[in-house]
């Protein structure tokens, strides 16, 4: 609750709840006004948001300056959603080389535009990976340390196997170079971009199927008829209570990878003349 107006100011309690200085913004005894410069610093457990403009950053501060502000506070947007579409590709191959179909998500932590930048692609053996973005942001002047992402999904491969086929599900994340393992319900640090970059890095989760050979087919199925499709959470880390948000909207994912012979029946010979 933002501080009063106008009227009498106190450091502590003494000119009422919505008077304190320490009351909103915090801090530790015993208080003083130098404590309660706009230095843009948390760290000290004294929470003023830098377009509070009327606190000076340097210099002279009275309790004047308080009047109407409120300290930085911390809130997740709207719960992001990827298209329906994504997740749901097929590859097939009638020529040389095998067939493959993949769906992908990239998180990235981006502190300097207050949001965790998702990528997602589908791709196959003759559709390139092509990202399209989405952000899921926050707002109130607080920056976590760090994000978490929980990704929940539960699939099932089907159709050929053995030599040739092959197929994953997410294993491949990344966080500031250290690998993981996606695990469904689990929350894992993505990377954090000092600058943010669509070119930079990024927390991948990919999942695929693939075949080599004729007559060979292979299926992933996540959700629909078989399984659990996929949702997501975010979780702010570093901020008072750890705050989430999610799930987001359910995305199916269904893969097939197929590749036929690519030749057809011959017609019947003519015999020899006599």
């Amino acid at each position: 609750m933002a501080l009063a107006s106008s009227g009498a100011i106190s450091l502590g309690s003494a000119a009422g709840t919505n008077r304190s200085i320490s009351g909103e913004f915090g801090g530790s005894t015993p208080h003083s006004l130098s404590e309660y410069y706009r230095d843009g610093s948390y760290s000290d457990g004294i929470s003023i948001p830098s377009g509070e403009t009327s606190i000076p950053a340097s210099g002279e501060i009275a309790f004047s300056d308080f009047h109407g502000t409120a300290a930085a506070t911390f809130a997740w947007g709207s719960i992001i959603s990827i298209p329906q579409q994504w997740g749901d590709i097929t590859g097939s191959n009638t020529g040389f080389g095998g067939a493959f179909a993949s769906c992908q998500l990239g998180f990235a932590f981006q502190p300097n535009d207050n949001r965790i930048r998702i990528r997602h692609a589908n791709s196959s053996n003759s559709q390139g990976t092509s990202f399209s973005y989405v952000n899921m942001t926050y707002s109130g002047g607080l920056t976590p340390t760090s994000i978490q992402v929980q990704l929940n999904w539960s699939g099932s491969f089907s159709g050929s196997s053995g030599s040739g086929t092959g197929g994953a599900e997410p294993s491949d994340g990344t966080s500031g170079g250290s690998s993981f393992t996606w695990t469904s319900g689990t929350y894992h640090t993505i990377v954090e971009q000092s600058t943010s970059s669509d070119s930079g890095s990024f927390s991948d989760a990919v999942w695929n199927v693939s075949v080599a050979s004729p007559n060979q087919l292979r299926s992933y199925v996540a959700g629909g008829m078989s399984g659990t499709s996929m949702t997501m959470r975010f979780k702010a880390i570093g901020i008072s209570g750890t705050p989430t948000v999610g799930p987001s909207t359910a995305n199916s994912i269904g893969l097939t990878a197929s590749k036929s012979s690519g030749f057809g029946g011959g017609g019947g010979g003519g015999g020899f003349p006599p």
